[in-house]
């Protein structure tokens, strides 16, 4: 009878070793699946803010380009209008220098 009950014992104990080793086994998987998860996500949204800036900054470049032209092209209109316009010989000169140095700049 204590042989039956010693072996009774040791399954009851080797059962509960067997689910402990289980429990931790699945806490272990899960909290590796989490931090993967977690990584890629990561890595996903580091990605797309990258994209996203370079874009940002590709617009910008863009804009700029287009101000500076248009700038250009303001100035340059401007310079000729006051080249034909009926202006004293003081502001025809003053005109000719202002505009003269903006275009060597």
């Amino acid at each position: 009878m204590s042989s039956n009950w010693s072996l009774s014992c040791d399954q009851s104990s080797s059962q509960k070793v067997v689910v402990v080793v289980v429990v931790v086994v699945v806490v272990v998987v899960v909290v590796v699946v989490v931090v993967v998860v977690v990584v890629v996500v990561a890595v996903v949204v580091v990605v797309i803010k990258t994209i996203v800036i370079m874009m940002e900054i590709i617009q910008f470049k863009k804009i700029m380009m287009i101000t500076m032209m248009h700038d250009e092209m303001n100035k340059k209109k401007t310079c000729d209008n006051k080249k034909n316009d009926n202006s004293t010989v003081e502001e025809v000169i003053g005109t000719f220098s202002m505009c003269n140095i903006k275009e060597r700049a």
